[in-house]
């Protein structure tokens, strides 16, 4: 063991298991030994003791002499040592967190690592001139103490050297250092390169700075505002090397008019706090703006953008637009346009200024080619602050307007009409479906038989619009008709074939034959029920106990029995009474036999 106390005072502890009593006869400190006296605590079971004099720095022995009563088997006598330590150094104490400067903004967590021989008893945090803070000692638990500590300043950068003082019970001490950094000083940041109201000859002028901050330079949140637009961080790449940031205009890519006064804005360039200390940052540095002008020369023509459509509709007009702009106006513009990219065999037309520099062509052109290449040339106006006849002509790259073809759907693709009788007719309908933005005119043509017709020739279905056309079949002969509907819309032509069967029907309703044997042998198996025209043609089977077994629908002059009731199981022999309906009138009802 260690100790502190140059006055230990020592506890021994005696039992013997076979006399239950036990006898100090004497104890020594260091191989001094003494005989056990009244100045000495003895109770029977334990000895307390201490030396009559301090001891010194380092080990000790302690010696007991003991022995049993009564003594039967002598001897008994036992010696017991044991050894400790005595130092006097002072307590060691250490900053486990933070292992940097904190910069103290905000509060800081502080953890303080102690030890001692003996005990810590006093803890304390001196900032000289500044702050002093006294920690209670309940809280010297363990080996470490943790606190929040804000050290609060008006200065904009300063540095505290602060002091951590520990002692423990015998007065010893130790201290260790911890510093504390308030920074909320911005960097400095001034542009050398163009110089303000510097005249430039570059529409794409690099901007040269020098920033400077104790802490780093941070350009995550850098942007530029230039003549009021914003150019975002995520557009611009800047070079920074030593203490020299540059923006090129060229890498954005971002143009200065071609003339006259323009204002470029560094925004956001903050200073460079390591992650891993308590900061109040980023601190960013104030707007820094410089003026240039660019000499009115006009050696370059107005700005002319893209189309603003990119393809139509073959057959259909269109009207592209272009934005053409010059800061010194725009005198004129025009266009040539041409199917074949030579340019041969072109035509030109003015584009004149719609509104806000939207220059489009006084009338629409109709696309009636694959592809329209067009080319846009714009002359700008002369400036009254240039030399002489300044104008200048820019033509723009060669753009291409693509021809979509115009399509409709059409279903079914086919029209059945099955038989027909003679004198009555059938109709069907045909679905033409515009899927475009735009309206299309459609006509309708009937090729083949006569026999069929339609309700209308032309019609125009508006943009996700859907038209029906009513097909009507009348034959006039017991003969099989085929013809085709031609759907034509634009240049395109889509067919939907046409078929059906005249047959000649019965003046009145029959029944034959009455009396069935269905048994599959191709001889009377089933009862065929004639109606006298195509309508809404029903036939009721009942039992005689008027049971109902069955109901035979269609719209044909022909239904058939076949001895079967309405889940298709075979109808027991027997007798049936059946009615027949057309379009709701009853037309006949008998007796039919069922033979098994």
């Amino acid at each position: 063991m260690r100790t502190s106390n140059v006055t230990p005072s020592f506890i021994s502890t005696f039992f013997d298991s076979i006399t239950d009593t036990v006898v100090v006869d004497s104890f020594a400190i260091d191989g001094v030994w003494r005989v056990a006296g009244s100045w000495d605590f003895w109770n029977g079971e334990s000895l307390v003791f201490s030396p009559t004099a301090a001891l010194g720095v380092g080990v000790h022995t302690v010696c007991v002499a003991v022995r049993d009563v009564p003594d039967y088997c002598p001897p008994n006598d036992t010696i017991i040592c044991w050894s400790f330590t005595i130092s006097l150094a002072p307590p060691n104490v250490w900053v486990v967190f933070p292992d940097s400067l904190p910069v103290a903004c905000n509060p800081v967590l502080v953890e303080v690592g102690y030890f001692d021989i003996d005990s810590i008893n006093y803890l304390r945090l001196i900032v000289p001139g500044v702050d002093s803070i006294d920690f209670d000692s309940t809280v010297f638990v363990g080996d470490s103490i943790l606190f929040y500590y804000s050290l609060w300043t008006d200065s904009i950068f300063a540095n505290f050297a602060g002091i951590i003082v520990a002692s423990d019970t015998l007065g010893n001490v130790d201290t260790i250092a911890i510093n504390f950094v308030v920074d909320r000083n911005p960097p400095a940041v001034r542009i050398i390169v163009p110089a303000d109201y510097e005249t430039v000859f570059t529409r794409t002028p690099d901007i040269v700075s020098i920033c400077v901050d104790s802490s780093g330079i941070s350009l995550d949140s850098l942007f530029l505002i230039v003549n009021g637009d914003v150019v975002p961080h995520s557009s611009i790449t800047p070079r920074i090397e030593a203490e020299t940031l540059t923006v090129s205009l060229s890498s954005i890519p971002y143009l200065l008019p071609e003339r006259g006064y323009s204002t470029i804005h560094l925004v956001g360039i903050a200073d460079m706090v390591p992650e891993d200390v308590y900061h109040c940052g980023p601190n960013f540095a104030p707007e820094e703006s410089v003026v240039v002008y660019i000499p009115d020369d006009d050696t370059v023509g107005p700005y002319i953008s893209p189309p603003s459509i990119d393809w139509g509709y073959c057959g259909y007009r269109i009207l592209p637009c272009w934005q053409i702009f010059d800061s010194s106006g725009v005198d004129s513009a025009y266009l040539i346009k041409s199917i074949s990219s030579s340019f041969e065999h072109a035509e030109t037309m003015l584009v004149i200024n719609s509104y806000n520099s939207i220059f489009c062509p006084m009338d629409s052109i109709m696309l009636d080619s694959d592809s329209m290449f067009v080319v846009v040339c714009a002359l700008d106006a002369d400036s009254e602050t240039g030399f002489g006849d300044d104008r200048a002509l820019s033509c723009s790259d060669t753009f291409v307007i693509i021809c979509r073809r115009v399509r409709v759907n059409v279903f079914p693709d086919s029209l059945s009409f099955g038989e027909v009788c003679l004198g009555d007719s059938a109709r069907k309908t045909v679905f033409v479906v515009n899927p475009l933005e735009v309206p299309v005119d459609v006509s309708l043509e009937i090729f083949g038989s006569s026999a069929f017709g339609i309700s209308m020739g032309a019609f125009t279905i508006f943009p996700h619009d859907t038209a029906g056309v009513d097909v009507a079949f009348e034959p006039t002969d017991t003969i099989d008709y085929i013809g085709n509907l031609l759907v034509r819309f634009a240049d395109t032509s889509i067919e939907v074939s046409l078929k059906g069967t005249g047959v000649l029907c019965p003046e009145k309703f029959s029944a034959e034959p009455r009396v069935i044997t269905p048994n599959d042998d191709g001889y009377y198996d089933f009862v065929v029920f004639t109606f006298p025209s195509r309508k809404a043609n029903k036939v009721e089977i009942f039992t005689t106990d008027f049971e109902h077994v069955a109901t035979i629908q269609r719209d044909n002059v022909v239904i058939v029995w076949h001895g079967e009731d309405k889940s298709g199981r075979k109808c027991p022999a027997g007798a049936y009474i059946f009615l027949a309906f057309s379009d709701g009138k009853l037309l006949g009802k008998g007796i039919i036999t069922v033979v098994r």
